[in-house]
């Protein structure tokens, strides 16, 4: 399959630089870019919908996930959501994992110049975190996941990434930081020691409680 054509086209919608960190460039488009719509126009009839254009191209470009989380909740459906890396020589696009189930289609909303930089990763994620992802115009989540998986990403930075998240939701709805310690799904307060933390969080949400609640969480949450 030869992706010159169709990675050319992708490329040009990537215009604004947004970060340069670790010899690693991370440039977006004005909106996220709907891969299964270019997939169509470039590959037929290989390619019909967005989930045969993320199976046919995942496959043929070796695309390979930055991250995945997992949600394990009480009275809900199992469910998970993956970032996926398209690597093409000296760039790569970063994606959102296709979802019929809430109509999120297969997107690109960040190129990634020399992405054989580790550090450049550990940044995006930082700048995805800290906003849940909203200046690069998606939604990461909407609360702690309950598993957590990465090749690329070390538990320390997975910690502090998560600890931005619970802190822009804090901004955004006061207690987030209390709820997030008082609805642990009863599995994960099995773990003696997040049970503490979450109830230390709980009857005293402080800076120390926090850091040690999120801290006994990524040791649960983190798999290697």
């Amino acid at each position: 399959m030869d992706f010159t054509a169709f990675v050319e086209d992708l490329a040009s919608q990537f215009t604004t630089v947004r970060l340069r960190h670790g010899g690693g460039e991370l440039v977006v488009p004005d909106i996220p870019v709907d891969l299964g719509l270019l997939a169509e126009d470039h590959f037929p009839p290989d390619v019909v919908d967005a989930h045969s254009a993320y199976k046919v191209l995942g496959d043929a470009a070796g695309m390979a996930a930055l991250i995945t989380y997992e949600w394990d909740e009480e009275g809900s459906p199992n469910w998970q959501s993956t970032l996926d890396v398209l690597i093409f020589g000296s760039i790569a696009f970063v994606t959102m994992q296709p979802d019929e189930d809430v109509d999120q289609p297969w997107e690109a909303f960040v190129m990634v110049r020399n992405p054989e930089s580790a550090e450049v990763f550990d940044a995006l994620y930082f700048d995805l975190m800290w906003d849940n992802g909203e200046s690069y115009g998606i939604e990461l989540f909407s609360s702690l996941p309950t598993s957590i998986r990465s090749a690329r990403l070390t538990k320390e930075t997975i910690r502090a990434g998560l600890h931005l998240f619970v802190d822009w939701d804090e901004t955004r709805a006061a207690g987030a930081w209390v709820n997030a310690a008082t609805q642990l799904p009863s599995w994960m307060r099995e773990n003696a020691r997040l049970a503490a933390a979450a109830d230390a969080l709980a009857a005293d949400d402080t800076e120390a409680n926090r850091d040690s609640f999120i801290e006994a969480y990524v040791e649960i949450a983190y798999v290697d």
